[in-house]
């Protein structure tokens, strides 16, 4: 019976120091085909759309702001982000709930947010609170491998302030082809430090890290899961 009970506790030890690290290993397994899944479906959601209608330079564009020579800020663009969105792109999508006017508190002022129906969700606006080295704001979109995030998102409150950056959303941005990006994509940055919050958008460049790590978290990624 003792060697029984002695077999048994050793067996607890193991199991207590190997289970949270097979955990974490299955959650990123999950984020990481995810995170794929959204970049090959919303892409090709551009494809598609493109055939349908025109190149997408010649897309009607969400209003974009930058600054002038002056630092004033210009507005160009006749269309909301979300109209943006109803015309060129939402047919493409599997949808379960849309959220017209998401406001994102100092990131942007009159995006959209869309749950599919797969338990993954996007928000996407004009990003209005930091320039990508240049003097135009970015069109921006988050992607939360658990749709639910979304609505801890609205309000700067505890639930936003936790939410983890790299983990619980990945940023990308859309860039219309005009001066030869194309598409959704990585921001080309190396700002991944797992910062919590929302505000001013942290870790940028997680999904870059990625990426360039053949879709897999690398080993060195600074998030833990």
């Amino acid at each position: 019976m003792a060697e029984v009970l002695i077999t048994l506790g050793i067996i607890g030890v193991v199991a207590a120091m190997t289970l949270p690290a097979l955990v974490g290993n299955y959650r990123k397994k999950q984020v990481e085909v995810k995170l794929k899944r959204f970049y090959s479906v919303f892409n090709n959601a551009l494809i598609r759309s493109e055939a349908d209608n025109e190149q997408m330079q010649f897309w009607e564009w969400p209003e974009n702001s930058y600054k002038d020579e002056d630092g004033e800020i210009i507005q160009t663009g006749s269309i909301s982000d979300y109209e943006w969105f109803e015309k060129y792109l939402k047919p493409y999508f599997n949808i379960k709930d849309v959220n017209q006017s998401f406001h994102l508190y100092c990131v942007w002022y009159d995006g959209f947010a869309i749950k599919m129906t797969d338990g993954t969700g996007v928000a996407c606006g004009i990003y209005e609170g930091r320039s990508f080295g240049d003097k135009t704001y970015p069109f921006v979109c988050m992607f939360f491998p658990e749709s639910k995030n979304i609505d801890n998102v609205r309000d700067y409150n505890t639930k936003s302030q936790s939410l983890i950056s790299g983990k619980d959303y990945f940023i990308f941005q859309l860039f219309n082809g005009i001066n030869g990006k194309k598409g959704l994509q990585a921001i080309d940055s190396d700002e991944c430090t797992g910062e919590k919050g929302f505000k001013n958008l942290p870790s940028i460049g997680c999904v870059k890290k990625i990426i360039e790590n053949n879709w897999e978290i690398p080993d060195d990624y600074p998030v833990k899961f």
